[in-house]
């Protein structure tokens, strides 16, 4: 899927959805990010997203709140936790700037075993 800035891709495994984002991501590209997840969900009942932007992905910081807000959507469309895979700055980022206003678990970390564990118990409760 490309946007005009920023790029990703979609994996769906059982009740886990997988992005993985590249390059810089605006309004624009969140709106297309935001849809394609909302239509991966549909049907999976409870899910979880997992975001693998690791080092390469980054976003504005318009984008970071339509992104947040976008995170509270999904709450109501069956997520049940967020899982980020990014660096430890980024981490730091989105803990200050979004984890506070998102009405979901927000499981951020640059250890993609850790956040599996977690995502793990998420599903299983």
């Amino acid at each position: 899927m490309q946007q005009a800035d920023g790029e990703f891709s979609l994996v769906v495994e059982a009740k886990v959805i997988h992005t993985y984002p590249l390059g810089g991501f605006d309004e624009q590209d969140i709106a297309v990010y935001r849809d394609e997840i909302i239509q991966a969900g549909e049907g999976l009942g409870k899910w979880v997203l997992f975001e693998h932007p690791k080092k390469i992905g980054s976003l504005t910081p318009e984008a970071l709140e339509l992104l947040t807000q976008a995170y509270n959507e999904f709450a109501g469309r069956g997520c049940v936790a967020i899982a980020v895979e990014v660096s430890y700055l980024f981490g730091t980022i989105l803990r200050q700037n979004a984890e506070p206003l998102v009405k979901l678990p927000m499981l951020i970390s640059d250890d993609p075993a850790e956040l599996k564990e977690q995502i793990d118990t998420y599903l299983s409760e």
